[in-house]
């Protein structure tokens, strides 16, 4: 009695079963087992409420068809139109529903982290400032700069018979910065450099790209960020008694506050690089050696008519490409390029008046680098340029 005829619509199927069940009061015959037998992908409650109320539901329009004369192509189409018409209402209530969603989530997402923000920068006060050594006078330019720190992350890189490759954690960088320290004052002394251009290329702290991040990380990522600002605002202090110093740092993607399964981009700007560099501009506020530049995804610096363009580098996937694209976009001229994310120290010529150098990485090789078999021992940089020679120096940590 239930079965569906030969030749028999999906919809002229489920319209007959409806019509016992409401002309002809079929007790064995509930809403659910008409969705079951016509194998439709709904709720039993979505069918009653489109088929009712009898005086202009569903299927009273049906039967006002069929006794009007309509042909069963006709009522194709109205199925087809039906059909639509829920579609742009189902993603109408997905849209304000998801919207809703997202504005609670990211409210209160942003409140939380606001709010340990200003747990962690509350004691945040001007340093002292350090014994200033004369400013030594000359015409050298210089660019020095760190690249992809990672702070916070924990790792030991084994070789082939156990032996250590690389260790990292928030001691070793601390270590391989007192050294980077050392080897930046030499410089200055040795090239008799006033001022210099200091870049952070970024990807400062390892942050949460993914879910196997959790199991390197020391700190949370504000914490991390904190972290590494305090202990970056005491070494451009010690820095400074030697030099003024210009400071810039670049957006990383690894500074990204990003919730778990989001993409690369989606919060860009969430960043913790801006918490970064506040917490430098408080500490280091009270010390005329040293600027602290807002902080951009692409930094343009001019050092007496010498033109850097600085970005981190993950949206590069050809620094020389790129050099000549946006020296296009941007209508600009750039002596240098330079970035860091791929971890490892490269120079290239773009151009007729344009070189690209790629800076190393603080933290040397890690697990994703040991995955892709690009490895590096861990660096800092430092550019020179005098006169008509452009110096590019490696610091191995």
């Amino acid at each position: 009695m239930f079965e569906r005829k030969k030749g028999e619509s999906k919809l002229d199927y489920t319209l007959r079963l409806v019509g016992k069940k409401l002309e002809d009061g079929d007790k064995y015959l509930d809403w659910q087992d008409i969705v079951d037998l016509a194998g439709w992908d709904c709720h039993y409650d979505s069918l009653r409420k489109a088929m009712q109320p009898s005086e202009f539901g569903g299927y009273a329009i049906y039967k006002h068809m069929l006794e009007s004369g309509y042909e069963g192509s006709a009522i194709k189409k109205l199925e087809e139109k039906i059909k639509e018409s829920k579609i742009e209402v189902q993603k109408l209530r997905d849209l304000r529903s998801g919207y809703r969603e997202n504005q609670i989530r990211n409210t209160a997402r942003k409140e939380a982290i606001l709010e340990e923000i200003a747990y962690y920068t509350k004691d945040i006060k001007p340093l002292d400032m350090p014994d200033f050594k004369p400013i030594r006078s000359g015409d050298v330019k210089s660019i020095f700069g760190i690249a992809d720190a990672h702070y916070g992350k924990e790792l030991i890189i084994e070789g082939l018979n156990g032996e250590p490759l690389n260790v990292y954690n928030p001691e070793v960088f601390e270590e391989r910065m007192e050294r980077l320290l050392q080897e930046y004052i030499n410089i200055i002394d040795e090239e008799g450099i006033s001022e210099i251009v200091f870049v952070d290329l970024s990807d400062s702290i390892e942050g949460v790209l993914r879910a196997s991040s959790l199991q390197y990380i020391k700190y949370g990522i504000i914490e991390s960020a904190i972290k590494y600002a305090e202990y970056m605002a005491n070494w451009i202090n010690k820095l400074s008694e030697y030099v003024e110093i210009d400071y810039y740092s670049c957006l990383g993607n690894h500074c990204e506050l990003r919730t778990l399964n989001s993409k690369s981009g989606e919060f860009a700007k969430e960043n913790m690089q801006y918490v970064i560099d506040k917490v430098l501009s408080v500490a280091l506020s009270n010390n005329d050696r040293v600027k602290i530049n807002q902080t951009k995804a692409i930094q343009y610096i001019d050092i007496d008519g010498f033109s850097i363009m600085a970005t981190h580098g993950q949206n590069e996937r050809d620094l020389v490409k790129s050099a000549k694209e946006y020296k296009e976009i941007y209508d600009v001229k750039a002596d240098l390029m330079i970035s860091g994310h791929l971890h490892n120290s490269k120079q290239e010529t773009a151009s007729l008046h344009t070189k690209c150098i790629q800076f190393p990485s603080l933290i040397g090789i890690d697990d994703f680098s040991m995955k892709i078999k690009k490895t590096a021992k861990p660096e800092g940089k430092a550019i020179i340029k005098k006169g008509n020679r452009l110096i590019n120096i490696d610091i191995e940590l």
